[in-house]
């Protein structure tokens, strides 16, 4: 053998076994013990077969697609480095191409979204387009909606942020489409997020204008931007006539959790906009009498591809509130409204499907799941509460690029697949996926997800986060480094293996630990902080540890509710423990598996003993709480959310109380009413005492009033 040959050998050998420890045996050693995860041994034997040098392995069967895929990029190797000694042998793997490549989208992407939308309004101007909070408009009432909208904001500069705090319905489609028909750039204010993290939205996009409505027109007031409101739109505007964004400017800007305690903005452009919607046209074959549910709130991704998934192709949305109607009125709008593409986390499908009570959803043909793990169990789901023709699309993508890989699965077909996590499939049109070792060397069959792309997102005003996550591949191509972890099997998709780093999903939603430690330690008593990720049935949650360095007394219900005050509901801890101390590891980092075990999973306590709620309507109450949330001493005064409940949660409770009461009552009460004594009095009476406030508005009071307290204790 000669030195080069040596090199290629190695270089191969460590790219598919996923080790930097490998070695080349002479022809009387045995080879091969396979690494747990690629299924490849670090060692081998390097042997000539018709005059062609191969790796050799002894009783291991390598998948014959991997085998030919060394052999291919043994010979790649030996070429590169007896031209140049110096060269990456191996910089783009054969393994990489198993994935057949996928078919482009019609064209259509070197325009701006206002020009689309415009087009299919002049298309099928009777067509109905939006379908949401008891209004159905067609393209025709959609694009005057959209005028009106867009003449309130006539004086903005082209590319100027427009923040958008609406509620999830036909309003908020249109506003978005009126901020870009102006050249603007909207930027989604959830109205349930916390003041203080809508204000450090606000400040990182660097808003100049907020558009809102009456509901939310206090709330919209104290961000120190102007204020407009929907409601002062013109009766009758006419289109208006301004030169459409250029493809690469920014569309809109979305947030996502920052490690440092600062959301992070992922800005958008039109071009990598209309990618997406061709790309899900084509692989879900949108037609125009397609019903496409937009389930997620719109300051996520998953609105951004099924909404313009739908008024982009004359296809129509279908937002639905789940925080505002609950999971039953999730499966009525489905019904009622003749969704046929359904698009959500699997976390929020889960829940949706345990109130179907096995009822079949007739008129979907696909349902889209991202955003988490899929596995089998979700496929049952699917063949039990779809007709048998549908389709399971296992989605993977991140807000910076969208969908970037999909697996589809035909309901009525024969699956192979273990009976653990679904493969998330293969890349799309417009990307390549490549996965890396730690060094950053490429790997063929386990590695870190890259993704390549003409199409990818960019950080807003954040420089540093940019040049730590982006770079350029070999072919000179923008490249995402997603901090996820994949294998790749024979066939060439990829199955999802978890993070690299600290980053976890809940329910769907990207979390940095670190933010919410920042948000912990600004607890007054709060000396150290550690947010671990946990399972609790089947559930990921967030677990907070805290310590108070000997000083003050504090009170985990307390903490989880100064918090509550200061970030968005999926980014505050299921529980908070307080503890003595933060045991460390040898390398003197926070021990978090330690901190697990001495701490086992368990229900957040109510702080000071809570008496029992009692009998009748309170009882009852407390019962339904007690089930959902997993516990059994639910006191009076008990806050459901300081209880560990979140916003699915309370879409469970409420539809246990509808069923257990034989009442019919608004979910919206629960967020008004949050302990069992409001909700019984509200229940039974149905007022409170500050009763006549927009609940949105009550809530952010409330919020608004935790912060204050918590800084001045």
């Amino acid at each position: 053998m000669t030195t080069t040959e040596v090199a290629a050998a190695l270089a191969v050998l460590r790219c598919y076994s996923g080790s930097t420890d490998v070695r080349l045996l002479d022809s009387a050693a045995s080879a091969g013990v396979p690494d747990d995860l690629t299924g490849i041994p670090r060692e081998a034997r390097l042997v000539t077969v018709d005059g062609r040098p191969r790796l050799e392995f002894d009783g291991v069967d390598v998948p014959e697609p991997f085998a030919r895929c060394m052999d291919e990029d043994l010979l790649t190797a030996l070429d590169r480095l007896r031209a140049d000694p110096d060269a990456d042998p191996l910089p783009e793997p054969a393994a990489e191409r198993l994935a057949p490549p996928a078919p482009p989208p019609a064209a259509g992407v070197d325009r701006s979204i206002p020009e689309a939308f415009w087009e299919q309004v002049d298309r099928s101007p009777e067509r109905p387009a939006v379908i949401g909070n008891g209004t159905a408009l067609t393209y025709r009432e959609l694009g005057e909606r959209v005028a009106r909208h867009a003449s309130l904001l006539h004086a903005i500069e082209p590319g100027s942020r427009v923040g958008l705090l609406l509620d999830h319905g036909p309003d908020t489609v249109a506003a978005i489409l009126a901020t870009l028909t102006v050249g603007g750039v909207y930027v989604p204010l959830d109205p349930r997020y916390p003041a203080p993290r809508l204000a450090a939205m606000v400040a990182q996009a660097q808003v100049s204008l907020i558009l809102t409505s009456a509901a939310h027109r206090s709330l919209a007031a104290g961000y120190g931007a102007p204020v407009l409101d929907i409601a002062d739109a013109p009766a009758s505007a006419r289109r208006p006539d301004r030169p459409p964004p250029a493809p690469d400017a920014p569309a809109y800007i979305l947030h996502t959790s920052g490690s440092t305690g600062v959301p992070k903005g992922v800005a958008q452009t039109h071009r990598n906009v209309l990618h997406q919607v061709r790309l899900h046209q084509a692989n879900l074959r949108i037609m125009p009498d397609d019903r496409i549910s937009v389930v997620s709130s719109f300051s996520f991704d998953m609105a951004v591809t099924d909404m313009y998934s739908a008024v982009l192709t004359g296809a129509c949305c279908v937002p639905v509130d789940v925080r505002a109607l609950g999971l039953v009125g999730l499966a009525d709008a489905l019904r009622g409204h003749g969704v046929t593409i359904y698009h959500s986390t699997p976390t929020v499908f889960r829940y949706l499907t345990d109130c179907l009570a096995g009822s079949v959803l007739p008129g979907l043909r696909v349902v889209v799941l991202g955003g988490e793990p899929v596995t089998h169990a979700d496929l049952d789901r699917c063949r039990e509460h779809l007709p048998p023709h549908g389709v399971l699309v296992n989605g993977y993508g991140a807000t910076e690029i969208s969908f970037a890989v999909q697996d589809h699965l035909p309901l009525d077909a024969e699956t192979t697949e273990d009976r653990g996590v679904l493969p998330i499939g293969r890349p799309l049109h417009g990307a390549r996926i490549s996965l890396v070792a730690p060094d950053g060397t490429p790997s063929a069959v386990a590695g870190e997800i890259m993704i390549s792309s003409d199409y990818l997102g960019s950080y807003w005003n954040d420089p540093d986060e940019a040049r730590s996550r982006f770079d350029t591949d070999h072919a000179g191509v923008r490249r995402y480094r997603t901090g996820d972890l994949a294998r790749r099997l024979p066939d060439g998709r990829l199955v999802y293996l978890g993070r690299r780093d600290r980053q976890v999903k809940v329910r769907g939603y990207r979390v940095e630990p670190g933010e919410v430690e920042v948000a912990l330690g600004r607890v007054p008593g709060v000396a150290r902080a550690v947010v671990v990720a946990d399972r609790r049935d089947g559930e990921q949650l967030l677990r907070a540890f805290v310590t108070n360095g000997g000083r003050d007394e504090l009170r985990p219900d307390e903490v989880r509710s100064a918090v509550a005050g200061l970030l968005p509901e999926y980014l505050v801890p299921t529980t908070v423990d307080v503890v003595p101390d933060l045991p460390l590891t040898p390398t003197g980092k926070v021990d978090a598996r330690a901190l697990l075990e001495r701490h086992p999973t368990h229900s957040p306590g109510p702080g000071p003993a809570a008496a029992p709620a009692g009998g009748g309507l309170e009882g009852r109450i407390a019962s339904v709480w007690a089930d959902v949330l997993g516990r059994g001493d639910i006191g009076p005064d008990d806050r459901f959310f300081d209880l560990g409940g979140h916003s699915l949660l309370v879409a469970t409770a409420h539809h246990r109380l509808v069923e257990s009461l034989d009442r019919a009552f608004p979910l919206t009460a629960l967020y008004a009413h949050p302990t069992v004594a409001e909700l019984a009095e509200y229940l039974r009476t149905g007022t409170t005492p500050d009763s006549t406030a927009p609940i949105t508005d009550r809530m952010a009071r409330r919020q608004l009033n935790r912060a204050q307290r918590g800084k001045r204790r």
